[in-house]
């Protein structure tokens, strides 16, 4: 498609735009961070000459990249792409978009990996404050922001709060796509972790919640560190605790 788009409208189109971004994204999938950044380097430097730097389709060509750069362990480079995407989104769409919101959750989880997980939760929380109003609280990326909010307290030993939020997660998951959908087996897998944690922690005696109010949690403890539910794939993936814009 590349290729016949670069033929048929010129190396400067949107279209071909487009088409480099797609294959990037192909690249990234593959694990090719390299070859992925090459590709959406192109398509945003067209994007910016046919449609202007505040074009939203700019801004998520940045959160791409930025996940990427995440991926690498480029951190400050990464902040600064996401950045620069809610920066666009802001002006060009308004404070209370999907869109935006799927931003500030790619930044809650750069600070996620470098462990600053107070600015994760600000920016979770930001993102569940705009996905609840504009998606209502059932939707499947309310789940990913409830989960990614419950591993966050896991972590910090919070865990009342992460039995709470992970829930509400696969609550929501059960309810949307049943109990044997993947993803809802995956939001199972999510809320036992939590409540193994929990259950530790109230045998050492410092929580102030009974083993009665973690029973009743659907399953056994048990399953491998790894959570949150796959939103609905087109540019980035929900299960490594990305959205997609």
């Amino acid at each position: 498609a590349l290729n016949i788009r670069l033929r048929t409208l010129g190396p400067v189109h949107p279209y071909v735009a487009h088409s480099y971004n797609v294959t990037g994204m192909v690249y990234d999938a593959e694990g090719n961070h390299a070859k992925a950044l090459e590709y959406l380097e192109k398509g945003l430097n067209i994007e910016i000459k046919t449609l202007g730097e505040g074009h939203p389709d700019v801004a998520k060509s940045y959160g791409n990249m930025g996940n990427i750069y995440c991926e690498d362990k480029n951190y400050t480079k990464s902040l600064d792409y996401h950045q620069k995407c809610v920066d666009i989104l802001i002006k060009a769409t308004g404070r209370e978009t999907v869109d935006l919101a799927t931003a500030y959750n790619n930044i809650g989880r750069v600070h996620e990996d470098q462990n600053n997980n107070e600015d994760a939760i600000e920016f979770y929380n930001k993102c569940l404050k705009i996905n609840n109003k504009r998606l209502g609280p059932q939707h499947p990326d309310i789940a990913v922001s409830y989960s990614n909010l419950g591993l966050i307290h896991t972590r910090m030993g919070r865990h009342e709060e992460a039995v709470e939020y992970e829930k509400k997660s696969y609550d929501i998951m059960v309810k949307k796509f049943g109990a044997n959908h993947p993803d809802t087996q995956e939001a199972k897998r999510s809320l036992n972790i939590a409540t193994r944690e929990m259950k530790r922690w109230l045998k050492k005696g410092v929580g102030g919640l009974s083993a009665a109010t973690v029973a009743g949690n659907p399953g056994s403890p048990g399953g491998t560190d790894n959570r949150s539910v796959q939103s609905s794939p087109e540019i980035g993936t929900g299960r490594d605790r990305t959205l997609t814009i």
